[in-house]
């Protein structure tokens, strides 16, 4: 599967980030299947969406080189460690003649001090592709977008 280039302009301050382990976990009451809008051709297949989340976690940790972890239930308390709840509101994939873009919409919640990060994330491309690994794109987009918010 190709890769986002997120490496080849990753300008994330590794400094920020040194020691400490990211945890995600994915909010039970996310949206769990792709919406559709537009002329669309061939058959819908639903991913599992905390799947593809976990994937993009996973996809994003070794493209930054950061400490980004995935888990299904997070309690932890350690002081190096971020969690981070992300719940999905929207994953909506609008297609016209030349083009498909892959929407998300992510709140995420830092549970060290309940702010919310909302994220908009998209992922456009000429072919329209597949929902799963349309949809890791856009999780990444988003993951990284957090990141860099976080960093402020």
């Amino acid at each position: 599967m190709p890769q986002i280039a997120i490496s080849q302009k990753n300008n994330l301050k590794n400094d920020f980030f040194k020691n400490k382990t990211i945890i995600f976990t994915f909010n039970e009451n996310s949206k769990n299947k792709v919406s559709y809008s537009g002329p669309m051709a061939g058959l819908e297949h639903q991913p599992d969406v905390k799947k593809a989340f976990q994937k993009a976690i996973e996809e994003l940790a070794e493209e930054t080189k950061l400490d980004l972890k995935f888990k299904e239930i997070n309690n932890g308390t350690n002081y190096s460690e971020m969690n981070i709840d992300a719940h999905v509101t929207e994953i909506l994939w609008v297609f016209n003649l030349s083009s498909a873009t892959m929407n998300t919409t992510i709140s995420y919640t830092l549970k060290n001090n309940d702010k919310v990060y909302k994220i908009n994330s998209s992922y456009k491309n000429r072919t329209g592709g597949n929902e799963k690994n349309n949809l890791i794109r856009t999780f990444k987009i988003a993951n990284y977008s957090l990141l860099k918010e976080l960093e402020k």
